[in-house]
């Protein structure tokens, strides 16, 4: 398309109808192609995930809570972490690499 010398282009889609855009600039038509062929995905508005800052101290203190099987599988694979620190992090020699 762009090593032609045509000055006008004609697309013809169609969304719930026929549709006809016509310009003068290769560039935007190219542009305009690729708008229309990109997928159109709106994700959901939802509340189902939320994230909270936790003290990863309390996962270990209460035998209630329903992450604290998880806490303990991630502290016997990957060694010790550091509460001081906001992330998760090893601190054993091991893990270190």
């Amino acid at each position: 398309m762009l090593s032609r010398r045509i000055k006008l282009f004609r697309i013809r889609f169609f969304d719930t109808a026929w549709h006809s855009e016509i310009s003068s600039s290769a560039e935007r038509t190219i542009a305009r192609l690729s708008e229309l062929c990109a997928p159109v995905f709106t994700p959901p508005q939802t509340d189902r995930f939320l994230i909270e800052s936790r003290d990863f101290s309390t996962l270990f203190h209460d035998e209630d809570n329903p992450l604290r099987p998880l806490a303990q599988k991630w502290r016997v694979s990957f060694g010790h972490f550091d509460p001081a620190s906001s992330r998760w992090r090893c601190v054993t020699s091991s893990c270190r690499g």
